[in-house]
């Protein structure tokens, strides 16, 4: 008897209720990616902190103090700057891929979109009436090759046209999924469709 792969399950999930249209969508997840930069990250830190106590006290070793000078603290101090930027971005990167989620309402008027990160986040709203062209975008890299092979986190989104400007959301999305959850809209509301499509 062969054995089958199981079909994927999808990330988003998508509600009605109250007349309003309720899409979650948890932050894509890799596994591999989260154990490299948790361990990155710890390297990353001792040798930051280590680096601060210097730049703060001075070398340990007394022949290092002699070639200590102000432009060997400068640079100390300006290397520092990159490694809190680096830190950061490693810390926000694993809360997200942990306890990220976007979330999108959509009613008659208005689209409201929020990310955040264990309540935390930013949120923003749209008039329905200026949104236009709701699609589904794959990578540049599905572009390129025709195929959907990008890296875990580097999939497709959802996107929309606002005035002269772009809006994306649900990054890292699966096509596939992001068309099933576009589906779902436009039967909610079928003056989202693009027109091409209608």
């Amino acid at each position: 008897m062969t054995d089958f792969e199981a079909p994927l399950a999808g990330r988003a999930n998508v509600s009605q209720r109250d007349g309003q249209l309720t899409i979650t969508v948890p932050a894509p997840q890799s596994i591999f990616l989260g154990l490299f930069l948790f361990a990155w990250l710890g390297g990353w830190s001792v040798g930051g902190l280590t680096a601060l106590n210097t730049f703060i006290y001075g070398p340990s070793n007394h022949a290092a103090q002699r070639g200590f000078d102000a432009g060997g603290q400068a640079f100390l101090g300006f290397w520092l700057c990159g490694w809190f930027l680096g830190e950061c971005f490693a810390i926000y990167s694993l809360l997200w891929m942990a306890f990220g989620v976007e979330r999108i309402w959509i009613d008659y008027t208005s689209l409201r979109y929020r990310w955040s990160i264990l309540g935390l986040g930013v949120s923003k709203c749209y008039a329905l009436s200026e949104v236009k062209n709701l699609r589904s975008v794959p990578t540049a890299s599905q572009f390129r090759t025709g195929r959907y092979q990008a890296a875990p986190l580097d999939k497709g989104s959802i996107s929309f046209d606002y005035g002269r400007g772009t809006v994306t959301l649900a990054k890292g999305i699966e096509p596939v999924e992001a068309e099933s959850i576009l589906d779902q809209v436009y039967s909610y509301n079928s003056a989202l469709k693009p027109r091409a499509t209608r």
